[in-house]
């Protein structure tokens, strides 16, 4: 299972209780186990069902100041993990930086023992995930042939952490986390029969978002790169710098930049900086040297030789 531990420090200043606060009701699941923790950073409220197969888990963080929270898993789990309050930034065994973004879901191999960080500034945050054993993943994919495939790859990467894309967290989606499976008051055995078709809802969803939603996500994305370049076209950016910021390789990265707009990020760049120098020099009536570090060129060489590809005329007849 996951669990966010506390920092040692942190720790000795912290007190656990086992109800959960009248405040917290809303949240409040039935037939979990609880446990709620008050310290100095803040309050954490921890929810579990366990099953064999399957952990359901709801994390309730109230942070009064910032802090490093240490996700780890005692044994290998694929979790399904839903961010439904806040981001949260992390650092990943065998991943990197990852953004847990409100709103989002993600299909995770968590190793066992690794050290993860998770980054808490002020605020209110709620995540939601369900921990499946290996032995449960391979159950499904081999039960259910449309799962088949993105459980296997999950499998296949186990030892390179996150894997497959962030999902969106439709209603629907929503509904299934929230009203059935954290307000589910049936008894056993129906409770875990309930739960395992939960949880196949749940991939379900994640498989079709994938499957009908990758073009709505390039075109998201490549629309949010657009907006980035646009704001800091007179910064320096590259495609190192890109590839880091939207957490996408670089060849990627420009084939989705490309198939929107039908330009290489590069030239989309010169274009648009040129756009600025040109009216800079127009009406602004300022120098050469000045239009091209103004619009974001480093060398003015480059600048007047790109000025005249696009213009058919130098920057300092253009200026006249």
């Amino acid at each position: 299972m996951m669990k966010f531990s506390i920092p040692g420090h942190v720790r000795v200043q912290t007190t656990l209780l086992y109800k959960v606060p009248v405040r917290y009701k809303h949240y409040k699941i039935p037939h979990a186990e609880a446990v709620y923790a008050k310290g100095p950073v803040g309050n954490f409220l921890t929810q579990v069902i366990k099953y064999d197969d399957f952990h359901i888990q709801l994390n309730i963080f109230h942070i009064l100041q910032a802090v490093c929270l240490l996700p780890v898993a005692a044994e290998p789990v694929i979790a399904l993990h839903f961010m439904l309050e806040n981001d949260i930034p992390c650092e990943l065994a065998g991943f990197g930086p990852v953004l847990l973004a409100e709103g989002l879901f993600h299909l995770f191999f968590v190793p066992a023992h690794k050290k993860n960080k998770a980054f808490f500034e002020q605020g209110f945050y709620v995540s939601f995930h369900v921990d499946n054993t290996q032995k449960f993943i391979q159950m499904l994919a081999g039960k259910y042939a449309e799962l088949e495939e993105v459980l296997q790859m999950a499998l296949m990467h186990s030892d390179k952490g996150v894997r497959q894309h962030p999902a969106y967290i439709t209603p629907a989606v929503r509904n299934i986390t929230f009203e059935d499976m954290l307000k589910c008051k049936k008894e056993e055995p129906e409770r875990h029969l309930f739960f395992e078709a939960r949880i196949m809802d749940l991939l379900l969803a994640y498989v079709d978002d994938g499957n009908k939603g990758k073009a709505q996500h390039a075109s998201r994305m490549a629309e949010d790169i657009h907006a980035f370049i646009m704001e800091n076209l007179q910064h320096w950016i590259n495609m190192e710098m890109l590839s880091k910021k939207f957490r996408i390789s670089k060849p990627t990265l420009q084939h989705i930049f490309y198939e929107a707009f039908h330009i290489t990020i590069h030239q989309f760049i010169i274009e648009k900086r040129l756009e600025i120098a040109h009216e800079l020099l127009m009406k602004e009536r300022l120098s050469v040297k000045e239009a091209a570090f103004t619009s974001g060129f480093k060398s003015v060489s480059t600048f007047i030789k790109e000025f005249y590809k696009k213009y058919r005329a130098t920057p300092g007849t253009t200026k006249k």
